[in-house]
């Protein structure tokens, strides 16, 4: 499924998040929600004003939180954002409650716009996403064998012996960056839960030499925004940390012009698939993303 058609939620800047949230409670040691993993992208169970309960998709890539609204078209809206493919229209909303994982925020500021193409393509009745502002204040622990997510330190993390690896992150905005080396260079990537694919910018497909592209091919890249388009992609050799190699990952090469207006140094988004593991933990607070084998 990597090369089929996916939502990658990325967001430009110049939309803002940042009305007066307040985070009333969060069980963190015991509290947990479902999850599943749908076309790369993982969708967790939340509620919507005590009313709406439904899938959310964790997108590290969104500054804060988009609300699923078909009525929203380009006639009523208030602006447009900047998806991975385009641009899509949006509203501003404040939202009275979102519960999620033993996490209770209120008075939320939100962006509501229209996401049937998520729908068509993951098969499931979307509520929203959640993003930055509701991930930054606690680590987030992912189980992709027990299907769950929860807020809070993570028991794996806790244990002696787990075989496990702490990639140090910076933050350029609410963008989690990591340095890795591809080809010789040292390139910035997004650690992008948003993002059903591995992505470098197509500037860079050419400056990489033949035998660390493998063979290329073309598929379907799309974001958010439903504007499908043909791009090159390859299996691609990269180091992260200059120490463990990642070989032969599969990514697509495609226009991130979105991306690297709030970043001019980001090369490319990293998927959880590109890690190969059963869960993972991102900790905003460490500056770090911590993969279990």
């Amino acid at each position: 499924m990597l090369f089929a058609q996916h939502a990658a939620f990325v967001l430009a800047s110049e939309v803002s998040l940042k009305a007066e949230e307040s985070i009333l409670d969060v069980r963190a040691q015991s509290a947990s929600a479902e999850l599943i993993r749908k076309g790369g992208l993982l969708l967790v169970k939340g509620n919507l004003n005590d009313q709406k309960e439904g899938w959310l998709i964790l997108d590290t890539g969104s500054p804060g939180f988009l609300i699923n609204d078909p009525t929203v078209t380009s006639a009523n809206a208030d602006g447009q954002i900047g998806g991975a493919t385009g641009q899509i229209a949006f509203q501003s909303r404040q939202l009275n409650k979102l519960q999620v994982a033993g996490l209770t925020q209120t008075n939320v500021s939100a962006l509501a716009l229209d996401m049937s193409f998520a729908e068509e393509q993951l098969g499931e009745k979307i509520l929203g996403v959640i993003g930055f502002a509701q991930l930054k204040e606690f680590p987030v622990h992912i189980s992709l064998l027990q299907n769950t997510i929860r807020f809070g330190e993570s028991k794996i993390a806790q244990g002696q012996g787990i075989d496990k690896r702490a990639y140090d992150f910076g933050l350029v905005g609410h963008l989690p960056i990591l340095e890795a080396n591809v080809g010789g260079q040292s390139l910035d990537f997004v650690f992008d839960t948003g993002s059903g694919v591995n992505v470098i910018d197509q500037t860079y497909f050419e400056t990489l030499e033949e035998h660390m592209r493998g063979r290329p091919a073309t598929r379907t890249f799309a974001g958010i925004d439903n504007n499908p388009v043909e791009v090159p992609c390859a299996l691609v050799r990269l180091t992260l940390l200059e120490e463990e190699a990642h070989t032969d990952r599969p990514f697509l090469f495609a226009n991130l012009a979105d991306v690297r207006s709030e970043a001019p140094n980001v090369a490319g988004l990293l998927g959880p698939a590109f890690w190969k593991s059963k869960s993972f933990t991102i900790d905003y607070q460490r500056n770090q993303l911590i993969a279990y084998k």
